[in-house]
């Protein structure tokens, strides 16, 4: 049971879209409807950069980060802290690379 719910966190949390998070929270711009319409920290830059260059390098920089925590995170803490074996931390890897790339929250 234990698992399946790693798998979930491991799904969700990395299905979470920072790059349009942080964009419309700091520079209140949705970037869905400009530049290439990505969600990643390219676009990021790319958007924000046109009314705030240095506000846009930040939140890209933060995109990044986060983007790459939201998958580590949850691996380092199934492994560690409960002591999950090396298929159930695969899954979860592979369940967070499917979050990322198709996220329910954009739905």
């Amino acid at each position: 049971m234990i698992n399946i719910v790693f798998y979930l966190i491991a799904y969700f949390l990395a299905a979470l879209p920072f790059g349009l998070v942080l964009a419309r929270l700091f520079a209140k711009v949705d970037i869905r409807s400009a530049g290439s319409g990505s969600i990643g920290a390219t676009n990021v830059l790319r958007v924000v950069k046109e009314s705030n260059p240095a506000l846009a390098k930040k939140l890209s920089i933060a995109t990044i980060a986060l983007d790459a925590l939201k998958g580590l995170v949850p691996l380092v803490v199934a492994k560690y802290y409960f002591g999950l074996g090396d298929s159930v931390l695969w899954t979860m890897a592979v369940l967070a690379v499917i979050g990322h790339c198709f996220s329910p929250y954009l739905l």
